[in-house]
């Protein structure tokens, strides 16, 4: 196990770290304990973390999760988002979910589920589902139904996967409905002119790292338009 040391949002020391320590405590206080470095089964497990502001400290959801996670097996990657959770553009969220379907992992483990994502329902839904595609299961520390590793916990993959389903579906006929309406009243459908954005310049932009607000206002579009346009 490792010791992260004056570990803030803006990175962490990877090099201060002990072995066979962890921080444990609750949040705001932190003490040292001793814990065992054998590994369970050889599990690798990834560690996600995310404070919304760089005044905000992560190193309390990472202790805890640190101890924890040493009788689950070794902690192989750590993500570290200081971010809004309010969208998925977060960078080591979207590296995080890409490790996952190349299996660089067996499980995740986060402090709890609004940590992972805050952006509704259907989007946490769909991305815990997307884990479990990928063959990765998931842990809260905070949350003990939230839990993969166990017989029961199983049982949450088919229910997440048809609550999901349930739930694209009452927005698709939300938006029919919604279509209809604006159709009896004579309104106009369909994308406004001059909101079609080059494709091959938004994956430049992309490619070379830019988040999508950044790609927005070097376009001077909206961030929404960039969306549409970039499949995002």
């Amino acid at each position: 196990m490792r010791l992260v040391v004056g570990q803030t949002c803006k990175g962490v020391d990877f090099g201060k770290v002990t072995r066979g320590v962890a921080l444990t405590g609750s949040p705001g206080k932190t003490s040292s304990r001793l814990v065992s470095a054998t590994y369970a089964d050889g599990m690798r497990v990834a560690l996600y973390v995310r404070v919304s502001r760089e005044e905000q400290a992560s190193v309390n959801q990472l202790s805890q999760l640190q101890g924890f996670a040493a009788g689950l097996g070794q902690v192989v990657s750590t993500y570290d988002d200081c971010a809004t959770g309010k969208n998925g553009d977060r960078p080591e969220f979207r590296r995080m979910l890409d490790d996952a379907g190349r299996r660089r992992f067996d499980l995740v483990v986060f402090w709890a589920l609004d940590r992972l994502t805050r952006e509704g329902p259907l989007k946490t839904l769909l991305y815990l589902e997307q884990l479990a595609s990928s063959g990765v299961k998931f842990k809260s520390f905070t949350e003990p139904m939230l839990d993969t590793t166990t017989p029961v916990g199983e049982l949450l993959i088919p229910i997440l996967s048809w609550v999901a389903k349930q739930e694209r579906q009452r927005i698709s006929d939300r938006t029919k409905a919604g279509l209809e309406t604006a159709k009896r009243k004579g309104k106009k459908l369909g994308r406004p002119v001059g909101t079609r954005l080059d494709v091959g310049r938004i994956a430049s932009l992309r490619s070379q790292g830019l988040s999508i607000r950044a790609i927005a206002a070097q376009l001077g579009k909206s961030i929404v338009a960039v969306r549409f346009n970039g499949h995002f």
